[in-house]
């Protein structure tokens, strides 16, 4: 029987996702979508994700206004008809997989998933397999006091390209009101999001990864086997969405802080994929 594989990447922000989607972009047998992350259920069933849809909106309206290619305006039509009728969606990639007959898997790498509900991760397995695809979850976890740190390193890089004018916080003064906001929270649950998958999916469709590890031998092999690709060659050497740091280190203050504001995914992560020994973040508990 012929492979018909769907690859939903569900985390972690900052956690290697865009490298893995450059990767599988790669092989011969990923047919690429138009989009890395499509922002449609975590749009839809995740209260803190709905601008991810009205921004869909306004940017429409705003191309339109501007006179934009067609083609972006295409896309984004795609997308908001994805949010309103997800069956779209499913047909979408069902087609795409289709188009040859080398393609074994398609997907949509969308941290922001991670923060998902068992109700959505629920509806894209079954809209995915009764359109025969076997989904297969990839789910990278990193220390969530460096991923905390790297969000904000991330959201401060985009603030300082919209707007070159505007004067920014120092990064610790604004790691320390942000570690604890929703928006970064939901992001690093890491046990929350690892029972709401097992709630729905098989454990042999789901993909555990550690991001203090991804680039070793012995877990590039764990990742090819996992994907079913024959041509997986990682690129361990390319760099991707790599942000700078302003400063060496932070204070041990704010990382103890930190590291005790997220004790519960510290010791989860530990217990279930012995993390301690990968992550600095234990020794400020």
């Amino acid at each position: 029987m012929e492979k018909k594989l769907f690859y939903l990447g569900v985390g972690c922000q900052k956690g290697g996702t865009t490298w893995l989607h450059s990767q599988l972009n790669a092989s011969q047998f990923v047919r690429k979508g138009f989009s890395k992350e499509y922002h449609v259920f975590d749009a839809l069933y995740v209260e803190e994700c709905s601008a991810f849809l009205t921004n869909k909106i306004d940017k429409l309206k705003q191309q339109i206004q501007s006179g934009v290619l067609m083609e972006k305006q295409d896309n984004l039509l795609k997308l908001l008809e994805f949010c309103r009728n997800p069956q779209s969606y499913f047909d979408y990639f069902d087609h795409l997989w289709s188009k040859s007959d080398k393609t074994i898997a398609v997907g949509d790498i969308t941290p922001t998933y991670c923060a998902l509900p068992v109700a959505g991760f629920r509806a894209i397995k079954q809209g995915l397999e009764n359109r025969g695809f076997t989904v297969k979850i990839i789910f990278i976890m990193r220390d969530p006091i460096e991923r905390c740190w790297s969000m904000l390193r991330m959201h401060r890089e985009d603030v300082e390209h919209k707007n070159p004018a505007k004067t920014l916080a120092k990064e610790q003064t604004e790691l320390a009101s942000y570690y604890n906001s929703r928006q970064c929270e939901l992001r690093t649950r890491y046990e929350q999001t690892v029972k709401n998958l097992e709630a729905v999916f098989d454990s042999d469709n789901i993909y555990y990864g550690i991001y203090e590890t991804l680039f070793e031998k012995e877990t590039l092999q764990q990742l090819q086997d996992f994907l079913e690709l024959p041509d997986f060659n990682p690129d361990i050497n390319k760099k991707v969405n790599v942000t700078k740091k302003h400063v060496d280190t932070l204070s041990v203050e704010l990382m103890s802080d930190i590291a005790r504001f997220y004790r519960e995914t510290y010791q989860f992560c530990e217990d279930r994929f012995g993390t301690a020994k990968q992550w600095s973040g234990y020794q400020y508990l």
